[in-house]
Protein backbone atom coordinates (compact mmCIF):
# COMPACT_ATOMS: atom_id res chain seq x y z
CA UNK A 1 0.00 0.00 0.00
CA UNK A 2 1.10 3.30 -0.94
CA UNK A 3 0.12 6.39 1.04
CA UNK A 4 0.50 10.00 -0.46
CA UNK A 5 -0.85 12.96 1.83
CA UNK A 6 -0.17 16.14 0.97
CA UNK A 7 -0.91 20.08 1.18
CA UNK A 8 -1.70 19.04 -2.53
CA UNK A 9 -4.39 16.48 -1.61
CA UNK A 10 -5.88 19.03 0.93
CA UNK A 11 -6.21 21.64 -1.31
CA UNK A 12 -7.57 19.55 -3.89
CA UNK A 13 -9.78 18.72 -1.09
CA UNK A 14 -11.22 21.99 0.01
CA UNK A 15 -11.59 22.67 -3.94
CA UNK A 16 -13.88 19.84 -3.85
CA UNK A 17 -16.33 20.72 -0.75
CA UNK A 18 -17.09 23.48 -3.25
CA UNK A 19 -18.09 21.02 -5.85
CA UNK A 20 -19.74 18.25 -3.76
CA UNK A 21 -23.24 17.26 -4.33
CA UNK A 22 -25.54 19.56 -6.24
CA UNK A 23 -22.93 22.77 -5.66
CA UNK A 24 -25.80 23.83 -2.88
CA UNK A 25 -26.28 24.07 0.49
CA UNK A 26 -29.66 23.67 2.56
CA UNK A 27 -30.89 26.98 1.53
CA UNK A 28 -30.34 26.28 -2.50
CA UNK A 29 -28.91 29.41 -3.70
CA UNK A 30 -25.49 29.41 -2.53
CA UNK A 31 -22.27 26.81 -2.96
CA UNK A 32 -21.25 24.11 -0.64
CA UNK A 33 -18.35 25.78 0.20
CA UNK A 34 -20.42 28.88 0.66
CA UNK A 35 -22.37 27.56 3.61
CA UNK A 36 -19.93 25.91 5.00
CA UNK A 37 -17.94 29.48 5.56
CA UNK A 38 -21.52 31.19 6.73
CA UNK A 39 -22.00 28.18 9.04
CA UNK A 40 -18.24 28.23 10.36
CA UNK A 41 -18.64 24.92 10.61
CA UNK A 42 -17.42 21.70 8.11
CA UNK A 43 -19.35 19.05 8.22
CA UNK A 44 -17.52 16.10 7.45
CA UNK A 45 -18.72 12.64 6.83
CA UNK A 46 -16.67 9.79 8.43
CA UNK A 47 -16.49 6.38 8.98
CA UNK A 48 -15.83 4.74 12.44
CA UNK A 49 -15.05 0.90 11.12
CA UNK A 50 -12.64 1.80 8.10
CA UNK A 51 -9.04 1.31 9.67
CA UNK A 52 -6.31 2.88 9.47
CA UNK A 53 -8.74 5.24 7.76
CA UNK A 54 -10.97 5.75 10.79
CA UNK A 55 -11.51 3.61 13.54
CA UNK A 56 -13.28 4.26 17.21
CA UNK A 57 -10.02 4.76 19.88
CA UNK A 58 -9.18 4.95 23.63
CA UNK A 59 -12.89 7.08 25.10
CA UNK A 60 -15.08 5.90 21.85
CA UNK A 61 -13.07 8.78 20.21
CA UNK A 62 -12.83 8.35 16.07
CA UNK A 63 -9.44 8.78 15.14
CA UNK A 64 -7.30 7.64 11.47
CA UNK A 65 -6.26 9.60 9.22
CA UNK A 66 -9.60 10.33 7.46
CA UNK A 67 -10.51 12.19 10.59
CA UNK A 68 -7.17 14.20 10.49
CA UNK A 69 -7.53 15.11 6.91
CA UNK A 70 -10.98 16.06 8.01
CA UNK A 71 -9.54 18.42 10.70
CA UNK A 72 -6.68 20.35 8.35
CA UNK A 73 -9.29 20.62 6.25
CA UNK A 74 -11.12 22.37 8.74
CA UNK A 75 -8.36 24.35 10.14
CA UNK A 76 -7.33 25.43 6.48
CA UNK A 77 -10.93 26.77 5.95
CA UNK A 78 -10.96 28.58 8.92
CA UNK A 79 -13.73 26.91 10.47
CA UNK A 80 -15.24 24.21 13.14
CA UNK A 81 -15.27 20.48 12.10
CA UNK A 82 -17.91 18.73 12.76
CA UNK A 83 -17.57 14.63 12.58
CA UNK A 84 -20.85 13.15 10.83
CA UNK A 85 -20.61 9.47 11.42
CA UNK A 86 -21.33 7.63 8.12
CA UNK A 87 -20.99 4.29 7.10
CA UNK A 88 -20.99 2.36 3.35
CA UNK A 89 -24.04 3.10 2.36
CA UNK A 90 -24.84 6.84 4.06
CA UNK A 91 -21.41 8.26 2.60
CA UNK A 92 -22.62 9.22 -0.51
CA UNK A 93 -26.14 9.86 -0.24
CA UNK A 94 -25.90 12.23 2.75
CA UNK A 95 -23.33 14.07 0.78
CA UNK A 96 -25.58 14.53 -2.33
CA UNK A 97 -28.59 15.52 0.54
CA UNK A 98 -26.68 18.21 2.21
CA UNK A 99 -26.35 16.56 5.40
CA UNK A 100 -22.44 16.47 5.10
CA UNK A 101 -20.52 19.21 3.20
CA UNK A 102 -17.81 16.57 2.75
CA UNK A 103 -17.22 12.22 2.83
CA UNK A 104 -13.68 11.76 4.07
CA UNK A 105 -14.96 7.75 4.14
CA UNK A 106 -12.44 5.42 2.28
CA UNK A 107 -14.03 5.64 -0.40
CA UNK A 108 -12.77 4.15 -3.88
CA UNK A 109 -13.04 6.43 -7.00
CA UNK A 110 -15.37 4.45 -10.00
CA UNK A 111 -16.95 5.50 -12.58
CA UNK A 112 -19.89 4.91 -11.31
CA UNK A 113 -19.31 7.49 -8.24
CA UNK A 114 -18.06 9.86 -11.25
CA UNK A 115 -21.63 10.25 -12.45
CA UNK A 116 -23.01 10.91 -8.54
CA UNK A 117 -19.94 13.05 -6.42
CA UNK A 118 -17.27 14.78 -7.00
CA UNK A 119 -13.78 13.34 -6.12
CA UNK A 120 -10.98 14.94 -4.44
CA UNK A 121 -7.09 13.79 -5.69
CA UNK A 122 -6.73 10.42 -4.86
CA UNK A 123 -4.44 9.81 -1.57
CA UNK A 124 -4.79 6.18 -0.36
CA UNK A 125 -3.75 3.41 -3.02
CA UNK A 126 -4.69 -0.09 -1.88
CA UNK A 127 -5.21 -3.37 -3.92
CA UNK A 128 -8.30 -5.46 -3.06
CA UNK A 129 -7.26 -8.68 -1.38
CA UNK A 130 -9.41 -11.78 0.35
CA UNK A 131 -8.45 -12.75 3.66
CA UNK A 132 -8.57 -16.85 3.92
CA UNK A 133 -8.50 -19.41 6.67
CA UNK A 134 -4.71 -20.65 6.66
CA UNK A 135 -4.99 -24.32 4.86
CA UNK A 136 -8.41 -22.31 2.74
CA UNK A 137 -8.24 -21.44 -0.73
CA UNK A 138 -4.90 -19.96 -1.26
CA UNK A 139 -5.68 -18.03 -5.35
CA UNK A 140 -8.42 -16.41 -6.53
CA UNK A 141 -9.05 -19.45 -8.89
CA UNK A 142 -9.35 -21.52 -5.99
CA UNK A 143 -12.59 -19.20 -4.86
CA UNK A 144 -14.17 -19.18 -7.92
CA UNK A 145 -18.09 -19.83 -6.90
CA UNK A 146 -16.93 -20.19 -3.07
CA UNK A 147 -19.12 -17.83 -0.54
CA UNK A 148 -17.49 -14.61 0.12
CA UNK A 149 -18.22 -11.47 2.27
CA UNK A 150 -17.74 -8.09 1.54
CA UNK A 151 -18.70 -5.15 3.24
CA UNK A 152 -21.91 -3.85 1.87
CA UNK A 153 -21.22 -1.06 -0.81
CA UNK A 154 -17.82 -1.88 -1.56
CA UNK A 155 -16.71 -1.55 -5.09
CA UNK A 156 -14.88 -5.20 -4.47
CA UNK A 157 -18.67 -6.46 -5.12
CA UNK A 158 -18.81 -5.74 -8.77
CA UNK A 159 -15.13 -6.08 -9.54
CA UNK A 160 -15.15 -9.95 -8.27
CA UNK A 161 -18.46 -11.00 -10.44
CA UNK A 162 -16.39 -9.32 -13.40
CA UNK A 163 -13.39 -11.02 -12.65
CA UNK A 164 -14.93 -14.46 -12.15
CA UNK A 165 -17.15 -13.85 -15.09
CA UNK A 166 -13.82 -12.89 -17.54
CA UNK A 167 -11.96 -16.05 -16.13
CA UNK A 168 -14.19 -18.26 -16.62
CA UNK A 169 -14.57 -18.99 -12.96
CA UNK A 170 -18.00 -20.31 -11.06
CA UNK A 171 -20.65 -17.66 -10.65
CA UNK A 172 -19.75 -16.24 -6.64
CA UNK A 173 -21.82 -16.07 -3.68
CA UNK A 174 -21.40 -12.77 -2.18
CA UNK A 175 -22.71 -12.12 1.88
CA UNK A 176 -22.69 -8.57 2.20
CA UNK A 177 -21.63 -7.61 5.64
CA UNK A 178 -21.72 -4.23 7.89
CA UNK A 179 -17.59 -3.91 8.10
CA UNK A 180 -14.38 -5.57 7.89
CA UNK A 181 -14.57 -6.92 11.23
CA UNK A 182 -17.89 -8.71 10.82
CA UNK A 183 -15.74 -10.47 7.71
CA UNK A 184 -13.03 -11.34 9.49
CA UNK A 185 -14.78 -13.03 12.32
CA UNK A 186 -17.20 -14.61 9.11
CA UNK A 187 -13.96 -16.39 7.77
CA UNK A 188 -12.86 -17.46 11.20
CA UNK A 189 -16.08 -18.79 11.51
CA UNK A 190 -16.22 -20.80 8.82
CA UNK A 191 -19.37 -18.97 7.74
CA UNK A 192 -17.71 -17.43 4.64
CA UNK A 193 -14.34 -18.72 2.26
CA UNK A 194 -12.91 -15.39 2.04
Amino acid sequence: MKLRIGIIGLVAAAAAVAGCGDDKDDAGSKSVLQGVKDRGTLRAGIRSEAPPHSFVGPGGRLMGFDVEIAQELAKNLGVKLQIVRVDELTRISFLKNGRIDVAVAAMNHTRERDKEIDFSQTYFFAKQSFLTQKGGPATLKELGGKTVGMTRGSSAIGNWRDYSKANGLPAPKIVELGDARAAVEAVKSGKIEG
